[in-house]
Order: structure tokens, then C-alpha cells, then sequence
């Protein structure tokens, strides 16, 4: 027997409680007799009557039992009381079904994903009627797609509604999840894993045999793939148009030579060819040219197991260049500076106002004011006196300099003595963010909004400053700023989803990293020996953050497996039997609940408790007074109103 929602000590324990209120209100009956009399004269008020005490004998005793019948039929009726097809209680079982990456390979006209499902369904319909399932689709990390459900329509669905995941199975994580989810339960049957045998690491865990009621229905198949494993892209630090990728491929299966090609907005860039080893990976470089922003295809031209890994796609940000105008009357200092940055095509300008040139990403204002309004970002070097910017002139020669490590504009700045001369301490609006400060105040502030500016009230290149190694940082951190075009990463990786290790990267120049989904979200880095990793779920666009330095990480290919797993023999299940499902045992709770409406109404039929005439005449036919009469319990009836 097995009662839903409550069980057999809570159902007992809430019968013996009702039975007991229904009790004490039979003992508690105050009932009042109405008496037909000629005068009120020797009657006293009912009001100011004294209740008499309570009663000590049940007056109706036959009414507490159709009662106490009527309140246990309704509470069977709310727990759903029913035989399950097992002894005592049914049992609670936890389906692991693989909906990792290896699961996308095809077999024929079906993918592996499809036939595990066919025989997880199959399965499951062997089950005994009254058994609950969970259903985990697992991948990288599980993930349930039912509670424990004894619908068999409702456990096929959520069969039905796994998808393949972008990451290798983690076999451990998931039956440790299974396990956990098994210990909750009352009466735990057995956790079921359905799926192929490649696993992610490069070890098999040892909870597949530490766990007792494990049961493995392996998908066997040959996994005969070759993939692509990471590309980086890294832009030419001498010619702007110029990318160099670096592609890696993996091979799982016999030797193969594999054809690379390279597509930029669809159109074929580079091509080669490339010997992959047997159960090995290589690594190409491959050079192309792209001087506008696009998607980048990298393409793997092979017919394998698993299609979804052999292009990689990545959107490129524009390589040709900045378009930087300077209004300056001395030229030569940024003439030399723009030469370090081949990127930077510098345009200028000696009027003054200086009239903004159509089609620049950036302007410099070197002590000029512009022409009309501001429609591009601008750098501000000692602007003249406007209400814009509101500065006074202050002499020093030499200043302790004080750079707000918060705003990326002084990433990696650390000079304090700087010989700075006559400069432009600001007064900041609301709005604006100080990126450097002296004891007296501001002198460089940075303006968002929908043109982003930057002010200085310093000039680096006529100053003793420009033999500082801050300056040529300062002006790359303030371009990059404001110009998101020159902004340009220093490599974008296309690579796989799951545990992503990312090396070549120094924490002391640049301090801690950091990495940004898409949506802005913190993804947790752990810092390691080989390097920094972190864990993405799912496929998506990361952005790696580390003071000055930025990359970007495209995990746009699914993660291929480590090795083959081989589960105990003797937990594996040979054949699975043809069920169809068994029908779900008797449900008793709508017979329940009208017995116990019936005799509620047989109750207030048979003993009715308004108090007048009418009473008379219902005990006239109460069909217990003939049973009473024969038993010789006449007399005795008739006190308890039968």
C-alpha cells in the first residue's frame, strides 16, 4: 500500500486525530430539547440559562461511527491511497541518458543520440507499474529533465526532449548527481546509465563501480572522427590587413589527409592540405588577408562521424586601421608617435578651430577647440578654457601622480614622479571619471556618454613626460577607449565548450584575468600550473580581460571525447525486453471519496439534529431500530435516539 503525499505513520497519525476531535465533539453535545408550552410566565430566559456540564456518555453512538467512517474515507480519498504491484511501496529509479557531444554522431540514417533514446523508452517500459523515474540528460554537467515521475508518457517526454550538448560527458559528475538524487528518496531503486561509452579525461571514474545498483545499456559504436580542436587568429603587429591562424586538428581513427580551408565572408582565402596521425592532433599556420570586419569560416573538407565539429566560425573586427585626425600645430612629436602603431593612420589638421574630417574614427585636439559639435570620440590635450571643461594652471615641476587603478585608461600605469610642468587641474562634473590626479586635483578625466571623450591637462609629447615609458601606454589605453575599432584583440580563439585552459598569459604584468560571456556575466577562473581555466557550459563568446591585453575566445565547436570508457561486465544489460508498459495500479480515490460523501448523507438523514418535530418522524424508519429490537437492545437503542 502506498499513499501520495503522505506517508503510513502520517496517515495514521492524521486519522487518530480526527477521529479523536469527532470524538471529544460527540462528548461536548449541548443539544437543547424544544418543548411546545402554553406561557413563557415560568420560563426563564435561555440567555441567562446555566449550560449544563458536559456529557459523559455518547448519545449517539451509531452517528460517530458513520462519521469517523465518512472523515477516514475522505482522508484516504486526499492521500491517494492504492496497491502498488510491488510488495510494500514502488521504487524510485534515476535514468542517466548521454547527451554529450559523441552522442551527435551518425550511425546510419540515426544518430546515436536516437538510438539510445529508443532504448532508454524501452526500458523503461519494462519497469514494474507504480515505479517512479528522474530522467538527467548529461553532458558536461547533468542536468534533470524530470522530477521522479510514475507517468509513463510523462518519462518518454522527457526522453524524447534531450537534445545533443556542445561538451564531452563527464561519466563521474553525472553519476554522482544520480546517486545524490536516489539518496532523497524513500524507497531508492536502481540508477540506469543509457548512452555511448566516450567519455571526457583522460581516466574512468571510480564511482561507476563503486555504486551497487548501476546499470549500463552501452550504445556500442566506432567513433571515427576528425575534428578541429582550437584555431587562434592573431593580427599582424606591421601590416594591418594581414591574419595569421594557427589550426589544430585531431584525429580519432586510422591516418588521414585532411584539406583546410579558409573563408572570409564566404569567399575562399587560403586552402592547404594537412597530414593528421593516427589518435594525435597537429598544428598548422596558415596566413590570410582581411582588412574589414566579417565572419571568418575555418572548414575541415572530410566526411566523418560527427559534422558539427569540422568548421569553426568567428566574427573578425575590422584589421585595416584606425582613421586618426590630429589638430595639433606641432606636428613632428605625433608623427613619432604614430610611426609604433602602423595601425593609427594619422591625418592633420593646423586650423584652428579645427574642423572635424568626414569619416574619422578619432580626433586629437591638441589646445584647439573643434569646429562645430562633436560627432566622434575626441582627446582633449590642454583644452582652451569652455565651459565643457573648466581647468586652472598650475606650475610643478615635478608631481606625485596618482592613476585610478579602476578605469581601464591607466591599466598598467605605475609612474608617480612624472616631470610635468605647467599643467590643467580640472574641476570634474557629475558624470566624468578621474584617471589621474595630483595633490591639487584632477588632471585627466574621462567623459562617457554617447561621444566618449577624454581630457588632458597635461601634454605628454612637450613635456618631460614624453621620455617616460607611460606615454606611449597612456595614448594606446585611450584610443583603445574610445575607439572600440581600435580596440583590436591581441588573438581571437575559436575553440571547444567544456574546461577551457588558457596559457601564455603573465598575472604580474597585468594583474588578475578576467572572463566575460557574452552577456557581461563573471565566468570563476582558477589559476593553475599549466595556466588559467575556466568551464563553459554551453557555446557562446568569451572575452578574456587582463589589465591592457584583451583576447577574445569563440567556444563554437563541440568538445570531442578523451577516451572509451569500459563499464564492469557485469552491470551491463545484455538485452532489454520488448515491454509495452504496464497499466498504473487501481487508483481508489474517487470510490473513496463518494463513500464517504454517502455516508456524511446517510448521517444527516438518519439522525437529524435540527431539534424538531421532524426528528420524530426520521427515527420512525431508521432501519438500525428492527436490528436493535432483535438483538434485544430495544431499551438501549432508544436512549441513543434509535
Amino acid at each position: 500500500m502506498e499513499f501520495l503525499g503522505l506517508s503510513l505513520f502520517q496517515f495514521l497519525a492524521a486519522a487518530t486525530a480526527v477521529s479523536a476531535v469527532v470524538v471529544a465533539l460527540y462528548f461536548l453535545d449541548r443539544r437543547r430539547r424544544r418543548v411546545v408550552v402554553s406561557s413563557f410566565r415560568f420560563w426563564s430566559d435561555a440567555r441567562m440559562e446555566r449550560h449544563p456540564l458536559p456529557q459523559r456518555r455518547i448519545q449517539q453512538p451509531w452517528s460517530l461511527l458513520l462519521q469517523v467512517l465518512a472523515l477516514l474515507c475522505l482522508l484516504g480519498a486526499l492521500a491517494d491511497v492504492r496497491w502498488t504491484a510491488n510488495a510494500l511501496r514502488s521504487l524510485d529509479h534515476v535514468l542517466v541518458l548521454d547527451a554529450s557531444s559523441a552522442m551527435r554522431a551518425a550511425d546510419g540514417q540515426s544518430t546515436l543520440l536516437d538510438r539510445a533514446k529508443n532504448l532508454a523508452i524501452r526500458y523503461v517500459r519494462t519497469l514494474p507499474a507504480g515505479d517512479r523515474v528522474m530522467v538527467v540528460a548529461s553532458d558536461g554537467t547533468p542536468q534533470p529533465a524530470s522530477g521522479f515521475e510514475e507517468d509513463l508518457e510523462d518519462v518518454e517526454g522527457a526522453i524524447g526532449a534531450a537534445s545533443a550538448g556542445s561538451t564531452a560527458l563527464n561519466l563521474g559528475e553525472a553519476l554522482s548527481f544520480a546517486r545524490q538524487m536516489l539518496g532523497r528518496s524513500e524507497a531508492a531503486g536502481d540508477i540506469i546509465y543509457v548512452g555511448g561509452l566516450w567519455i571526457a579525461g583522460s581516466e574512468a571514474p571510480a564511482i561507476a563501480k563503486e555504486i551497487e545498483n548501476l546499470k549500463v545499456i552501452p550504445i556500442e559504436a566506432e567513433l571515427s572522427n576528425v575534428y578541429l580542436e582550437k584555431v587562434v587568429l592573431k593580427p599582424s603587429e606591421t601590416d594591418p590587413g594581414l591574419w595569421m591562424a594557427y589550426v589544430s586538428v585531431g584525429n580519432r581513427g586510422g591516418v588521414r589527409d585532411v584539406p583546410l580551408q579558409i573563408a572570409f565572408g564566404g569567399a575562399p582565402v587560403a586552402a592547404t592540405r594537412m597530414r593528421v596521425p593516427s589518435n594525435a592532433s597537429v598544428t598548422l599556420p596558415v596566413e590570410f588577408r582581411s582588412g574589414a570586419s566579417g565572419w571568418v569560416d575555418v572548414r575541415l573538407d572530410v566526411a566523418d562521424s560527427v559534422r558539427a565539429d569540422n568548421v569553426a566560425r568567428v566574427e573578425l573586427p575590422r584589421s585595416g586601421g584606425v582613421r586618426l585626425q590630429i589638430c595639433t600645430q606641432t606636428r613632428a612629436p605625433f608623427e613619432a608617435l604614430a610611426k609604433a602603431y602602423p595601425a593609427w593612420r594619422a591625418e592633420y589638421s593646423a586650423a584652428s578651430p579645427c574642423p572635424v574630417a568626414e569619416g574619422a574614427d578619432l580626433v586629437v585636439l591638441d589646445r584647439v577647440a573643434p569646429a562645430g559639435p562633436l560627432t566622434i570620440p575626441a582627446l582633449w590635450i590642454q583644452p582652451p578654457a569652455s565651459p565643457a571643461w573648466q581647468s586652472r594652471t598650475v606650475s610643478l615641476k615635478e608631481a606625485a601622480v596618482s592613476w585610478n587603478a579602476a578605469s581601464p585608461i591607466s591599466a598598467g600605469l605605475r609612474a608617480k614622479d612624472v616631470a610635468l610642468q605647467n599643467v590643467d587641474v580640472f574641476s570634474p562634473a557629475t558624470a566624468d571619471e578621474t584617471v589621474a590626479s595630483v595633490s591639487v586635483g584632477p588632471i585627466a578625466l574621462a567623459r562617457r556618454g554617447t561621444v566618449p571623450q577624454v581630457a588632458w591637462g597635461f601634454h605628454p609629447l612637450l613635456s618631460g613626460m614624453r621620455f617616460e615609458v607611460t606615454t606611449p601606454l597612456l595614448f594606446a589605453n585611450t584610443f583603445r577607449w574610445l575607439v572600440a575599432a581600435s580596440a583590436r584583440p591581441d588573438e581571437i580563439s575559436i575553440g571547444t565548450a567544456g574546461s577551457v585552459l588558457l596559457t601564455d598569459l603573465d598575472s604580474a604584468e597585468g594583474g588578475d584575468l578576467a572572463v566575460v560571456d557574452a552577456r557581461g556575466t563573471a565566468m570563476p577562473v582558477a589559476k593553475g600550473k599549466d595556466g588559467w581555466r575556466f568551464f563553459a557550459g554551453t557555446t557562446g563568446l568569451y572575452r578574456v580581460k587582463q589589465g591592457h591585453r584583451e583576447s577574445i575566445v569563440s567556444l563554437t565547436l563541440p568538445e570531442a571525447p578523451g577516451m572509451r570508457w569500459d563499464p564492469p561486465k557485469e552491470k551491463v544489460l545484455a538485452g532489454i525486453p520488448a515491454g509495452s508498459g504496464l497499466e498504473g495500479p487501481p487508483r481508489w480515490w474517487p470510490w473513496l471519496a463518494a463513500a464517504g460523501l454517502l455516508l456524511l448523507l446517510l448521517d444527516a438523514i438518519w439522525f437529524d439534529r435540527r431539534g424538531n418535530d421532524e426528528a420524530v418522524q426520521a427515527k420512525s424508519w431508521n432501519p438500525l431500530t428492527r436490528l436493535l429490537r432483535r438483538l434485544g437492545w430495544k431499551e438501549a437503542g432508544a436512549r441513543h435516539g434509535i
